[in-house]
């Protein structure tokens, strides 16, 4: 029986904002006292709410938003959790360490790496420019005449997982690339002169970040006690994502305190081929053995017949895969008229024409256009629909691939943006003289030893020509002399109250007098192109995160600003996309954490989804790879439909002849069948 101080008690929690608006289970997450937390939440439980919730209750209590750490896997979700952190405290949260495991890495380089040697000053290669790093190194590096190795971008991920992973190379190639294992000792070369190579240009990649950090909590003294002194309380959204490297960082930040707070659902770890590795959570209650354990077990976002898919789809997980859980259940709501669908079609022009006429009947009865979206295993699995959307005049964003930040023509201009901060940036001026016509690969090697010659004697920014240039080089190189002069004017004339537009000019610039007459010449799609770059010099645009957060070095002025902007832009903390009623085309893995009102999967049938990649892959019965994998993909993308579910399911492919439907189609599909069936007969 409830006693009168409870009853009291629950009636002040619901008549606070704070607590209004969650469910039982999500309060007691957020009243849970100080200490090792693990929140095992399904999808659609509100766990980012709870989680939310739980940093202003401690907050509220008088805790300093300086003594929080929050980590989180994207920048958008930095975002709004800190703008949800406002409405509920009226204390200034830019002094809380919050962002991604990276973000946050390079603010506690900047702050104490120079205790380990290194400079807080040190440029970040983004992805794109450490495969181009590696790729040098693998050509300065003789292999046997004879052997074929993959490309750039596959091996630098191998040497990534073995950072994130802590372990061996040997073992990664183990595991990952068998026939690759003769060939270690060159590959182990290969890596020491990437290494070297960047700690000689002043560079560090993602992965040096957050083995720097660990570095300086495991061989720092000082800065070692001064975190884990200063985070009273350590806060970890999407735990099933971490790699040990970032379980460790966390565990070591908590140590002290021992308030660690992780939130997570091994149903939705889908990230493997990133370093993320189920074992730090499913060994939480081992390593903090007096943790305390809660499910959301709520779904708030699906209807009922969808969160019913996705629970058949989980049952059918293999013993030993994950956590137990209790089922999740759907809020008391009726369902739509409209249950999920299995559609059978013939083959991919069915499909595509299936997609295109049920979007248009959508859209004719009032459904938002960004309210839907069209999920796939691979980025080829879309080309189709992408032709056919284009013709019938639907406007789409794809969100996968290339990052705009990684496209061609934005890195070519931020090539000139990054020779301002650092003279004997070799990746960049490289990137600056391929954009000089007439200028061959002989040619520019020797423009840019002389050059760097000249930058690290201190010498003015000169462009020697050799001999034998051509005529139409000499004059495009003489051209950038005058752009550079106008670059550096127009960093030495920002004063304070103009720096934050900084970046901004010194875009239009590259771009006014270099770049659109360069895209012209080379892109067929120019003016496209063009009207990205446009997007990175508007004034409204807002501040990075990382320059909210990003600690003051010791030089202020206009090479701080443009360096907080060329780290944010590296780090993925900047957005310079605009809202619009687009469709979305996605891959599953850039779905996640994601909702629609409608979502169409496409290509479930074997092979495809899942793939036979992952059918290929060699695993015991305890692995989180292959099979186990693509099912945990396959729940994370039907539970990104709050209403409307379609499986398309083509029954041929112009490859493979005669397809098999999806396993994870058919087990919903079984004796008591939870989707209705359709069958597409003509496109």
């Amino acid at each position: 029986m409830q006693t009168e101080e409870a009853a009291d008690t629950e009636h002040a929690e619901q008549a606070d904002p704070l607590f209004g608006e969650l469910s039982l289970e999500q309060r007691k997450v957020v009243l849970a006292p100080p200490g090792p937390l693990l929140v095992l939440a399904g999808a659609g439980s509100g766990k980012t709410r709870a989680l939310t919730h739980r940093v202003a209750y401690f907050l509220r209590q008088g805790l300093s938003p300086d003594r929080v750490l929050l980590a989180t896997f994207t920048n958008q979700a930095a975002r709004q959790m800190l703008a949800r952190l406002a409405l509920h405290t009226s204390k200034p949260l830019t002094d809380m360490w919050a962002g991604t495991f990276h973000g946050l890495a390079l603010r506690a380089v900047r702050q104490f790496g120079q205790q380990l040697g290194l400079s807080p000053r040190s440029a970040v290669l983004d992805q794109a420019d450490a495969v181009d790093l590696f790729a040098v190194c693998l050509h300065e590096t003789p292999f046997p005449v004879g052997v074929f190795l993959p490309r750039p971008s596959f091996l630098q991920g191998l040497w990534s997982l073995s950072v994130v992973t802590e372990e061996p190379l040997e073992a990664v190639l183990l595991a990952r690339a068998p026939t690759l294992l003769p060939h270690r000792q060159l590959l182990s070369k290969v890596c020491d002169r990437y290494m070297e190579k960047k700690v000689r240009m002043g560079v560090c990649d993602f992965d040096d970040l957050l083995l720097a950090w660990r570095l300086i909590l495991s061989d720092c003294r000082e800065a070692r006690e001064r975190m884990q002194s200063q985070f009273l309380h350590v806060f970890v959204d999407e735990y099933q994502d971490v790699s040990p490297l970032q379980s460790i960082l966390a565990d070591d930040l908590a140590a002290q305190h021992r308030s660690l707070t992780v939130v997570g659902d091994d149903a939705q770890s889908i990230y493997r081929f990133r370093g993320a590795d189920l074992r730090a959570l499913h060994s939480f209650s081992l390593r903090w053995p007096d943790a305390c354990r809660i499910h959301l077990s709520t779904n708030f976002r699906s209807q009922p017949d969808i969160v019913a898919l996705s629970n058949r789809c989980l049952l059918s997980s293999p013993p030993g895969q994950l956590l137990p859980r209790p089922p999740m259940r759907a809020l008391d709501t009726p369902s739509l008229s409209v249950r999920p669908a299995v559609v059978q079609v013939p083959d991919v022009r069915f499909q595509t024409a299936f997609v295109l006429s049920r979007i248009r009947e959508l859209v004719k009865n009032g459904q938002r256009l960004g309210q839907i979206a069209v999920l796939y295993r691979h980025h080829r699995q879309v080309r189709e629909l992408s032709v056919d959307l284009l013709r019938a005049g639907i406007p789409y964003v794809v969100r996968s691939g290339q990052r705009l930040m990684e496209q061609t023509h934005v890195k070519d201009v931020l090539a000139f943006l990054r020779v301002l901060l650092d003279p004997q940036d070799e990746l960049s001026w490289t990137r600056v003289l391929r954009q000089v016509e007439g200028l061959g690969p002989t040619g520019r090697a020797e423009v840019l030893k002389a050059l760097l010659e000249r930058q690290r004697r201190g010498e003015p920014l000169h462009f020697w020509v050799p001999p034998k240039t051509r005529q139409v080089a000499r004059k495009n190189l003489a051209r950038l002399h005058p752009l550079f002069g106008a670059l550096r004017q127009c960093m030495e004339q920002s004063d304070a109250a103009s720096l934050v537009g900084l970046p901004g000019r010194l875009f239009e610039l590259v771009v006014a007098k270099h770049y659109r007459d360069y895209a012209s010449r080379h892109f067929t799609d120019a003016a496209s192109r063009v009207k990205d770059l446009a997007a990175f010099s508007d004034p409204a645009l807002p501040q990075p995160v990382l320059a909210q957060n990003a600690l003051p070095l010791a030089d202020e002025g206009a090479k701080t600003v443009l360096r907080d902007f060329l780290s944010a832009l590296t780090l993925g903390t900047f957005d310079s996309s605009t809202a619009q009623d687009q469709l979305v085309l996605s891959s599953v893995h850039q779905a996640k954490g994601l909702e629609w009102d409608v979502v169409f999967l496409l290509w479930l049938a074997e092979g495809y989804f899942p793939s036979v990649a992952a059918l290929s892959e060699n695993e015991d019965p305890l692995s989180q790879g292959g099979e186990a994998e693509e099912r945990r993909l396959f729940y994370v993308a039907i539970t990104r439909a709050r209403r409307e579910l379609y499986l398309c399911c083509p029954d041929t492919s112009p490859t493979q002849g005669t397809l098999r439907v999806s396993r994870y189609v058919a087990e919903l599909c079984g004796e008591t069948p939870l989707c209705e069936r359709w069958q597409v007969t003509a496109p």
